[in-house]
């Protein structure tokens, strides 16, 4: 082993043992994707690093290649105007808060949202009113939210703005109804669509929340469609939230040196998607269905289904034997196949344009291979998880809004000791992203039970340091 091994060489090697990806980004790493995306992976990735020279125009102030790009960008989408997010998703969740939520107003944000969601309120000086989603029976999985209990809190219009998340990171979608009833009381809506972008490409999905008036949707190309890793769109769908406002947000969390790689890469895929985006989500939606029916037939194994508005190419598999940790685990060690995410009770796989009949016959291979060989029961010494989490029952106590945690000194604490503390930090099991606990929140006992329960699995915890004991960061208040 290389002393000095860091980033470079281990990326290095997961890239030559790796086999099959069933995570993002969704190109996979497959250069045959479409005419323009392709030659943009097959060059010399320095070959179009550029700065802003005559011709290659401004993204801060586009008059010209960009602004094009951009203009053709929301055609194929659907979109009064699209800009270009080359700082992610999170760029564009949060300049859109910025744009439409002032200091002390109130914005109806899900509790199971993205951390940029928290972040962008921090910024824009609002403050959340939270909904709750429901839960899959039996498991930890969100649904959509209750959609009376969001009506009651939109009577009167006393808010500057409703998120929505559609779909969740396991392909749930939300009820587009909201959307109509939130602009009923003259409240703009933002949808984090971040693991939608393709849905307006294959009947087969749900509908894209620009196809029913959405005022900004969010999209994360990336992680479905073919544009290179921290890439983005942010779409207007309506006039409700003046474009200036979004330009002049968009440009506060934007680089000013963009890259134009990944410049390039949202324009190659829009070229794509223009002449062959329903050739290419329709080959992934087919592969998705046949993927589910393959897995179906081998004993031990089962998809989680849902009933309407789900993304079928987001496959949950259960097994009868083994934990999502344990089937993660075998399939990355024995088979080269790595999942996008492993919770106790499933293991969570994206199809995307990028994969193939290949992927798919790897995977099946491996899973009745795993079949065969029995694997045993799984490990009863561990913590299992396969209920709603109390943790999600109720609401930790704010104590503090968001902009105010910036005025408080922090300090760190044994995760054990700090029951009734102000959290300093979110608290985030990643993958997906979603904070258990904000700061200015109290800790309560149910929270440190269920962080012990995920310590216990070895979920990645954002926001939580790991020494001789888990230590969690507290307001000094």
């Amino acid at each position: 082993m290389k002393k000095n091994k860091a980033l470079f060489d281990i990326l290095r090697e997961i890239a030559g043992k790796e086999s099959c990806s069933f995570h993002m980004p969704g190109h996979k790493r497959n250069f045959h994707l479409g005419s323009h995306i392709s030659h943009l992976y097959k060059s010399r990735v320095a070959d179009f690093d550029y700065t802003e020279i005559p011709g290659l125009d401004d993204l801060h102030w586009p008059k010209g290649s960009i602004k094009k790009a951009q203009a053709l960008t929301a055609r194929c989408f659907g979109a009064r105007n699209s800009f270009f997010l080359i700082n992610g998703c999170s760029a564009g969740i949060k300049a859109s808060i910025m744009a439409c939520c002032r200091e002390d107003s109130k914005v109806l944000v899900p509790r199971n949202a993205h951390r940029s969601i928290f972040e962008g309120l921090i910024l824009s000086g609002s403050h959340p009113l939270y909904y709750f989603p429901s839960f899959h029976e039996g498991s930890t999985i969100p649904m959509g939210p209750d959609i009376e209990s969001v009506r009651e809190l939109l009577k009167g219009g006393d808010l500057s703005a409703l998120i929505i998340i559609h779909p969740n990171y396991h392909g749930v979608g939300a009820d587009l109804d909201l959307i109509r009833e939130s602009h009923k009381w003259g409240i703009p809506v933002i949808v984090d669509e971040a693991h939608g972008s393709h849905f307006s490409f294959d009947g087969r999905l749900p509908l894209s929340s620009l196809e029913v008036g959405a005022d900004v949707v969010i999209h994360g190309t990336h992680k479905t469609l073919g544009s290179l890793t921290q890439t983005g769109l942010l779409h207007m769908g309506t006039n409700r939230i003046g474009v200036g406002e979004i330009q002049r947000s968009l440009s506060m969390q934007q680089t000013t040196s963009p890259s134009y790689i990944l410049m390039a890469s949202l324009d190659a895929m829009r070229c794509d998607l223009e002449t062959m985006g329903s050739r290419l989500i329709g080959k992934a939606v087919d592969l998705a269905i046949d993927l589910r029916k393959e897995i179906g037939e081998i004993d031990g194994f089962s998809c989680i289904d849902f009933t309407h508005n789900y993304d079928m190419t987001k496959i949950l598999i259960t097994s009868d034997h083994l934990s999502g940790y344990q089937l993660s685990s075998i399939l990355r060690r024995e088979y080269g196949i790595y999942p996008e995410l492993e919770e106790d009770g499933f293991v969570l796989l994206m199809i995307t344009l990028g994969d193939t009949e290949k992927s798919a016959d790897a995977l099946i291979h491996a899973l009745r291979a795993i079949s065969r060989k029995g694997h045993g029961a799984a490990d009863a010494g561990k913590p299992r998880i396969t209920t709603e989490p109390s943790v999600f029952k109720e609401l930790p106590r704010m104590e503090l809004r968001p902009r105010e945690v910036l005025n408080y000194p922090m300090r760190e604490i044994p995760l054990s000791e700090s029951r009734g503390k102000l959290s300093g930090s979110m608290i985030v099991p990643y993958p997906p992203g979603i904070p258990l606990i904000y700061p200015g929140e109290v800790i309560s006992s149910n929270f440190i039970e269920y962080i012990d329960l995920l310590n216990g699995t070895g979920h990645h915890i954002q926001g939580l340091k790991e020494e001789d004991q888990p230590m969690i960061t507290v307001l000094e208040c």
